[in-house]
């Protein structure tokens, strides 16, 4: 007489393939996810770089900016210290001939 599993046994074999399998898939899914998740990780720092680059690039920019307007505005004050001291002289040579 040849052994037949039981039904029972059948129903667990069949119960616990399935839950194997929906692991796997799951597992199989959970990877996919990863996987995009990291590329679009190595996208966003790739992006973040080159957000770096032209800050740095505009703070450059801006220091250069900022030397280039303190040399107009010292060269316009000196430009009027020079005119007042002219203007000055002017004044005090002509208060001594009066």
């Amino acid at each position: 007489m040849p052994l037949e599993p039981g039904k029972s046994f059948l129903r667990t074999i069949f119960t616990e393939t399935r839950f194997f399998l929906s692991l796997t898939r799951r597992a199989f899914l959970l990877s996919e996810e990863i996987s995009k998740a990291l590329v679009t990780l190595d996208e966003q720092r790739a992006e973040i770089k080159a957000l770096k680059e032209e800050v740095r690039a505009l703070r450059i920019q801006n220091e250069l900016q900022a030397a280039r307007l303190e040399g107009i505005a010292i060269r316009a004050a000196a430009e009027a210290t020079g005119e007042l001291s002219r203007r000055l002289g002017y004044l005090e040579g002509r208060a001594s001939r009066d």
